[in-house]
């Protein structure tokens, strides 16, 4: 069974560690030229993996070249499974596997099809959540199913204990693959595609806070942007304030402008939310303009926060 690997996140490593541990070590992987790691905030260099279990490891931005469908081509492979991937792989790339192409999508499809997922699972509150393991089609997340499995949440997950999760559903779900594909099974169930909905794209710059919403909403938008993510922010004297970790508390003797920090509680600031609401914030950092007139920015007295520079 010869089975490529396109990928260059935590979840592709996951994949390729749970083949190797079943018996079956990928004959290549196609992973980012380390130039191009900035185009996931959850970039994993794949070198050492490939060295540790002699798998080829080819540097690609787009699988769709023809040099890279040559190179393919070339080694012929059974399967080609794309996890941790930013972009669709064409038509005459996927034609490449004699047997199909296997995609992940960290969400229970056919719901929530579509980019930042694990963002928007956190984003949504959704209580039960999953990972799929899908073949690949002409459409976006929409191919049969190949194995599909599920947790519960319990609405405090920042983002990297979903990640987390999800990487622990995508070794099972890839243990119970390759346990079919090697007893010669070709699991696929259709998509109830009626029951399909979608989730748009959201950049760095969808974490920025409005400190007019419920400290609830906001403390949510944090957990789904926090690392690896590129984290919620906000604006403080011209610096850019960046929260990793909060937490909703209950000051109503207090009042405040929306955005102002108006208490300390152990050198950790709070500040007022919309409708009366407070966040404490328990992680975070500080980033300085770099001029050469700019001074410190301490986090002191009752400032307030902005959504601008």
């Amino acid at each position: 069974m010869k089975i490529i690997v396109v990928g260059a996140v935590q979840s592709t490593a996951v994949a390729i560690e749970q083949m190797c541990l079943h018996g079956v070590v990928p004959t290549a992987i196609i992973t980012l030229p380390k130039q191009r790691q900035s185009l996931h905030s959850d970039y994993v260099d794949l070198s050492e993996i490939a060295a540790l279990h002699g798998i080829n490891l080819l540097e690609e931005a787009n699988v769709n070249t023809q040099d890279c469908i040559d190179q393919v081509a070339a080694l012929s492979p059974d399967y080609i499974f794309v996890i941790g991937w930013s972009r669709l792989v064409k038509e005459q790339f996927r034609n490449l596997a004699h047997k199909g192409v296997l995609g992940y999508h960290p969400t229970l499809l056919p719901k929530m099809r579509g980019r930042a997922a694990l963002s928007w699972t956190i984003l949504l509150d959704v209580q039960h959540t999953g990972g799929t393991l899908f073949w690949i089609d002409q459409g976006v997340d929409s191919g049969d199913i190949a194995v599909q499995r599920s947790f519960d949440m319990d609405g405090t997950e920042y983002l990297a204990d979903l990640y987390a999760r999800q990487m622990e559903t995508l070794s099972l779900m890839i243990k119970d693959l390759i346990g079919s594909l090697k007893a010669g099974k070709i699991p696929a169930e259709p998509q109830e595609h009626q029951a399909a909905t979608y989730l748009a794209l959201r950049r760095p710059s969808d974490g920025l806070i409005d400190w007019a919403c419920d400290a609830e909403e906001i403390h949510r938008t944090i957990r789904a942007v926090s690392k690896p993510y590129p984290g919620a922010f906000s604006y403080l004297d011209g610096a850019i304030l960046r929260i990793w970790r909060a937490r909703v508390v209950h000051y109503p003797e207090w009042h405040a402008l929306t955005g102002q920090i108006f208490l300390y509680d152990n050198h950790r600031p709070i500040v007022r939310c919309g409708n009366f609401t407070a966040l404490l914030l328990e992680e975070y950092d500080l980033e300085q303009v770099t001029h050469a007139e700019s001074k410190p920015v301490k986090m002191t007295g009752q400032k307030r926060l902005s959504a601008r520079p």
